[in-house]
């Protein structure tokens, strides 16, 4: 994902196929925003699986704010932190803060007071390989996140967790978060297997989840 002054663009990537654009986005000027074409009747909601690692961290959080701030996320989100260690969500917000506030030169950084971004931020404590805690998460963010009528709840998973554990929170994701309302999204950091046919293999295990067009993989 590549975010600019004037433009986005998501693209999805095969293991042996070539870049396909999904979706792009211009703005064409200071007034204009994507959150305008986004659905306020809907929510939507990041979980991103491994909140508390130097990815997420350094990179993650500081461009989602960064985001936030050029209006590209509308005011009906979320942010949930989803990692084994045990935090409050205002302990967790005050990572983020921290983590905003010094995040390295190469990384995308608010322009804006980040503190309403801040806090659409929540926490949640659970692992990477038991069920009941995928449940459990599903139930938190049923009750004490997306609470409301909504149309329609939308939810984007960003694992930021080491490669080993892709194929299970995939698969647990698919079990017991998938929004059943709305749309899905798996968000992947390289690597993506050793080789092409582990990478393959990787790929057939996220399909048994999700569409291949729901899956983004970051380079």
């Amino acid at each position: 994902i590549t975010a600019g002054d004037r433009h986005i663009v998501f693209v999805n990537e095969m293991a042996d196929q070539p870049l396909r654009t999904l979706s792009y986005i211009t703005k064409h000027g200071a007034s204009e925003s994507v959150s305008e074409t986004l659905d306020t009747k809907q929510f939507y909601t990041i979980i991103v699986f491994g909140a508390t690692g130097h990815l997420a961290k350094s990179k993650i959080f500081p461009a989602l704010a960064s985001l936030y701030c050029g209006g590209f996320l509308c005011e009906n989100f979320a942010v949930v932190g989803y990692a084994r260690s045990a935090l409050t969500t205002e302990q967790f917000r005050e990572i983020i803060r921290e983590a905003i506030s010094h995040a390295p030169p190469t990384a995308s950084k608010p322009t804006c007071d980040s503190s309403m971004f801040i806090e659409s931020c929540f926490y949640f404590q659970g692992s990477y390989e038991d069920e009941s805690s995928f449940a459990a998460c599903a139930d938190f963010l049923d009750t004490q996140v997306e609470c409301g009528r909504w149309e329609a709840v939308n939810r984007m998973f960003h694992l930021s967790v080491p490669p080993e554990l892709f194929g299970i929170v995939s698969d647990l994701i698919g079990a017991r978060l998938k929004s059943s309302s709305g749309w899905n999204r798996l968000v992947l950091e390289k690597p993506l297997g050793r080789d092409l046919e582990s990478s393959r293999a990787l790929t057939e295990r996220f399909t048994e989840s999700f569409d291949e067009d729901s899956i983004y993989r970051m380079d």
